[in-house]
């Protein structure tokens, strides 16, 4: 199986390493082989993706884009990149979470609850922005849904149930591998693409 993994690749960064290594602990637990190919976000819109069985980009990126390019928000935008925006869908958190671990309370009736049989986990984090909760309504009505919150109430899950498979999370599935595990989350991820 032939994974597109679209971002900036950087060795010395330890999710980096991680992503190819959980992709091939999910894909022991399912008898597959996964080839990864790191693709450079700037090629993405340029690359024919005929060839991949699934594409894998990040949380932030996938709120951004549904709510430019389903929704309309054309001035959606991240203060990361830019701090100008009038729209900051991404925002910095309150607290940075790095090399942390925190609760997530998922929704019952969702997809990510399917999959991991559970309605509260406990997953690890290396980030310092993400979705401006303050935002979440531009959501409301579309095919996008949030499904997993913090204790405090910000988004940690977002989904297409819709989709075949359609999740992104602020945290970092792939940091299981450090365990040498296989996430719930990575292997629901390739049965769907095969």
């Amino acid at each position: 199986m032939k994974i597109a993994l679209i971002g900036d690749y950087q060795a010395d960064v330890a999710a980096h390493w991680a992503i190819p290594r959980a992709l091939s602990l999910a894909g022991a637990e399912l008898s597959v082989a996964v080839e990864p190919e790191w693709i450079h976000s700037t090629e993405a819109g340029e690359r024919d993706w005929h060839g991949f069985d699934g594409t894998c980009a990040g949380y932030q990126h996938a709120a951004l884009e549904f709510a430019r390019n389903a929704l309309g928000y054309t001035d959606a935008d991240s203060l990361e990149d830019r701090p100008d925006t009038q729209m900051p869908l991404i925002a910095p958190l309150v607290c940075r979470l790095a090399g942390t671990a925190d609760a997530i309370n998922i929704l019952a009736a969702s997809r990510a609850a399917e999959i991991y049989r559970c309605e509260r986990v406990v997953e690890e984090y290396n980030c310092g922005f993400g979705v401006n909760a303050e935002l979440l309504e531009i959501f409301s009505g579309s095919n996008l849904r949030f499904s997993g919150f913090d204790d405090h109430g910000d988004p940690r899950i977002l989904e297409i149930p819709q989709h075949r498979y359609f999740i992104a999370t602020a945290f970092q599935p792939e940091r299981s591998a450090y365990r040498r595990q296989a996430h719930p989350l990575i292997r629901a991820y390739l049965a769907a693409a095969l």
